[in-house]
């Protein structure tokens, strides 16, 4: 009854329940399919996912593959964080033997990085991360232990969020929180291959070498998390390294680039990204002055001489085929920590500790190979990220267009700036006038009396006025 009645005001959740009672027949056993499907087309009109999902698993159900595909993709876009992306690995497993060879190993990767998502979100019997969270909320030291146990031997079956927080934990030992930062940033995490380029900059937990090495590391760390297109900071972070020279060559108008990007990202950067743009310019202004080459211009922009990248290598970037950080960071975890204990070995506190502590060499490699999947990207099915292609490329022939409105904006700032002055100026003068007046009011009128006779003629009342009396 509630169900029907919030389904005469639209409500979405109403719809998608009256679905679900008339597809399982829970009322009296009947059960109605096309009265179901339309709930459930209503509900997935108003974007709710789980009424897609339904949908995409009623046309599965009949074969309809390419249709259900439609709806799943749509409700993972939405938010379904379980069921689409189950059923999108069942259905690219299923098509695998029907493609052709050199898409094969393609569709593998998609079904396995769907799987990966299913098995690292569900609740089943032996759920580390959740009895490692139970435990860390018990705030006792025996239970902060425990948890960290739980999330250490799911960081090591791949739990990437397992890894996150084992790092974030071990924060305070640097080296060992960089390794998990490191093997998270292995599997996409944009924000911990922003904070491992963090580390390298910083030289926190990482080999002695010279700071120019580490910056160079860095900036590799920083430029795969820009790569993706979603991470204004390490954007910014990139600018910022162009404009000192940092680890990079210097180069103001590359850095203003990845200033620009940062703010097209996300717009809450505008405050640092235009504080940042102004400190550029005022300094790429005295790089000319002082002799210096490449410098920025107000008034027009070297696209051909500047270019962020050519059109080869923003395909290249577009299609995902150059990721010249991430290359660096898949390392086996053998190559990582030399596995100086073995894993049959038996588990206990410490442990981990001890095996890093074992430990000879580099503790972060720069790996110059990702796994052979990730050289996939260039085909239409990617590895990683089933639905990377639709973010990219969507600001292409702007540059111009966004050079001369900063530079007009930053034009009509000056003048404002400028005719603020002169007011304020204009008006201290006023006052200062004013006050000089009120503080002689009848000294300025005699003062004007005797500009007006001459200052000559004895005023009334003076015994010498007799002296100018004029017989008439």
């Amino acid at each position: 009854m509630w169900f029907e009645r919030g389904a005469e005001y639209g409500d979405k959740e109403c719809h998608n329940g009256l679905g679900i009672i008339w597809r399982d027949g829970l009322v009296n056993g009947r059960r109605d399919q096309k009265r179901a499907v339309h709930h459930f087309g209503v509900a997935a009109g108003q974007d709710l996912a789980e009424a897609q999902v339904n949908l995409g698993k009623y046309h599965y159900a009949r074969k309809e593959l390419k249709l259900a595909t439609t709806y799943f993709e749509t409700a993972t876009r939405h938010g379904s964080p379980f069921e689409a992306y189950y059923y999108l690995a069942q259905i690219q497993s299923a098509q695998m033997n029907m493609m052709p060879p050199h898409m094969k190993t393609g569709a593998c990767s998609i079904a396995l990085s769907f799987y990966k998502i299913v098995a690292e979100r569900g609740s089943w019997d032996d759920d580390l991360l959740r009895d490692g969270e139970l435990d860390w909320e018990s705030g006792t030291a025996a239970g902060k232990e425990n948890a960290m146990l739980r999330w250490w031997i799911a960081a090591k079956r791949g739990y990437e969020m397992a890894q996150n927080n084992l790092a974030y934990v071990l924060d305070q030992g640097m080296s060992l929180a960089l390794l998990q930062w490191t093997r998270s940033a292995a599997q996409n995490n944009v924000d911990a291959l922003v904070k491992v380029g963090d580390y390298y900059y910083h030289g926190l937990g990482v080999p002695d070498e010279p700071e120019s090495a580490r910056w160079e590391k860095a900036a590799g760390y920083y430029q795969s998390a820009a790569d993706t297109q979603v991470s204004a900071l390490a954007m910014w972070n990139l600018g910022w390294m162009y404009e000192n020279g940092y680890g990079v060559p210097q180069d103001f108008h590359l850095a203003k680039r990845h200033y620009d990007v940062a703010l097209d990202t996300n717009n809450e950067a505008y405050l640092p990204v235009t504080l940042s743009l102004i400190k550029l310019h005022v300094r790429s202004l005295w790089h000319t002055l002082m002799g210096g080459k490449d410098g920025l211009s107000l008034w027009e922009y070297d696209e051909d001489a500047h270019a962020y990248v050519n059109e080869d290598k923003r395909q290249q970037l577009e299609d995902g085929s150059k990721l010249d950080a991430a290359n660096q960071i898949r390392s086996d975890d053998e190559d990582i920590l030399g596995e100086a204990v073995e894993d049959d070995a038996p588990w206990y506190l410490g442990r981990a500790r001890e095996e890093f502590n074992r430990v000879d060499g580099d503790r972060g490699p720069w790996a110059r190979e990702r796994r052979n999947a990730e050289n996939e990207r260039d085909s239409d099915f990617g590895p990683e990220d089933y639905f990377e292609g639709a973010l990219r490329g969507g600001h292409r022939g702007e540059e111009e267009a966004d050079e001369f409105t900063e530079t007009m904006v930053l034009v009509g700032l000056c003048l404002v700036v400028t005719f603020l002055l002169y007011i304020r100026g204009r008006m201290v003068e006023r006052m200062r006038r004013d006050q000089g007046r009120q503080q002689q009011p009848n000294g300025g009128a005699e003062q004007q009396q005797q500009q007006q006779d001459g200052g000559l003629f004895p005023p009334p009342g003076d015994p010498a006025r007799d002296d100018w009396a004029i017989a008439r």
